[in-house]
């Protein structure tokens, strides 16, 4: 049976209501920041570093890693891809961080 009373209403809950403004702020805030980190993501992207040849030795190499493991990269003029391989705690008795192998690989098409 139908009143004149609408059976919907708005959730009057005072912790709903403070959770809407809180999205409602982050979503103005991100509105007025996204322009302003633009221009410096393209300024970031402009300072890729790209390699479009071969090197000749490891001072033309590409790091790589996650923080604990790192390598440097290359492939010298022969088509060999060389790696140094490092970790974080391999140090020498001086206290001097190495470089604990330099494998290679080579494949003929």
């Amino acid at each position: 049976m139908l009143t004149g009373k609408s059976t919907m209403h708005l959730n009057t809950d005072p912790q709903v209501k403070q959770k809407r403004k809180t999205y409602l702020y982050k979503a103005f805030l991100l509105i007025l920041v996204l322009p302003v980190f633009a221009p410096a993501r393209a300024q970031v992207e402009s300072c890729n570093v790209i390699w479009d040849s071969s090197s000749r030795d490891s001072w033309g190499s590409m790091p790589a890693g996650n923080g604990d493991i790192g390598a440097n990269v290359w492939v010298n003029p022969d088509g060999e891809i060389h790696f140094y391989i490092s970790k974080t705690d391999a140090f020498s008795e001086n206290g001097r961080l190495l470089k604990i192998g330099k494998p290679y690989a080579c494949a003929d098409p």
